[in-house]
């Protein structure tokens, strides 16, 4: 059994001086993530890929694509942005929804193709660490049995019945790096385009990480979580390394919304 990881990069015109969102910033990142040796399929154009700084390898592969998922919709999505709470408008953008969303599109292709004869699949934003503390620790990870994904925050399951749901970054799911088998990844990212397609039609757009919410709860039985923040995506793999006072929150809000599963969950993800 391997994990074929899936990223992508383009550029869709951002302009920002922000240091952790400033596009020249990504080739240093994304050129350290291409020196760990994972199988990875990487989304983008000729033009960027002749930008970075790689050493061939034969489990690294560069599939060149000018059209953007779900921008033949940009027009009705600008539309609707305008509903979109953000705390942070030079990064959530309606060019941004298109490539955060479109990842499920790309997972679908490379999966499709299965270029490394793999039985798992993994997303991994090319951008990952810029945030994602102990890369080495990637290297270990080995294929799961149910999708892992690291949740920051307690999900209600009555909050995801409002479809303002997704009107604003909750911070429930790091979207950044997720690994299940194939079969499973294949299912998750077939219902992450049904939700942004029928949220869209019913006059909603938002991020990729609240559809993820939603679908962890609807379809629970698919999943198998870790804890954490945005730096424990590698660390909080296996066990909690870091930010232990979160997954206690976590866990405390569980207790308060007697939801067995997640207790469950979170007391078994404590013992490791």
């Amino acid at each position: 059994m391997s994990i074929t990881y899936v990223t992508s990069f383009y550029d869709i015109g951002r302009k920002t001086e922000k240091k952790d969102i400033k596009f020249e910033n990504y080739f240093e990142w994304i050129n350290n993530l291409l020196t760990i040796p994972i199988n990875l399929c990487f989304f983008t154009t000729k033009e960027l890929h002749d930008q970075l700084n790689y050493e061939p390898r034969e489990n690294l592969i560069f599939i060149f694509k000018e059209e953007l998922p779900f921008f033949d919709k940009l027009d009705q999505i600008k539309q609707l942005w305008s509903k979109y709470e953000t705390n942070n408008s030079q990064k959530d953008t309606p060019e941004f929804i298109c490539i955060i969303n479109g990842k499920f599109i790309w997972l679908l292709e490379a999966i499709k193709r299965n270029y490394f004869n793999s039985s798992h699949y993994g997303w991994i934003d090319a951008g990952i660490l810029k945030v994602a503390l102990n890369p080495e620790n990637l290297i270990l990870i080995t294929p799961p049995d149910k999708i892992k994904c690291l949740l920051l925050n307690y999900i209600d399951s009555k909050e995801i019945i409002n479809p303002c749901f997704v009107l604003s970054c909750k911070y429930k799911i790091a979207a950044g790096l997720f690994i299940g088998p194939k079969e499973l990844m294949k299912n998750m990212s077939n219902l992450l385009i049904q939700h942004f397609l029928f949220y869209m039609d019913n006059g909603y757009v938002g991020l990729e990480q609240e559809y993820i919410a939603i679908i962890y709860k609807k379809y629970s039985h698919m999943f198998d979580p870790y804890y954490g923040d945005f730096s424990d995506l590698f660390r909080n793999f296996y066990r909690c390394v870091g930010s232990r006072w979160l997954v206690d929150k976590n866990l405390e809000n569980a207790r308060n919304n007697n939801d067995k599963l997640e207790i469950s969950r979170l007391e078994n993800y404590l013992k490791n």
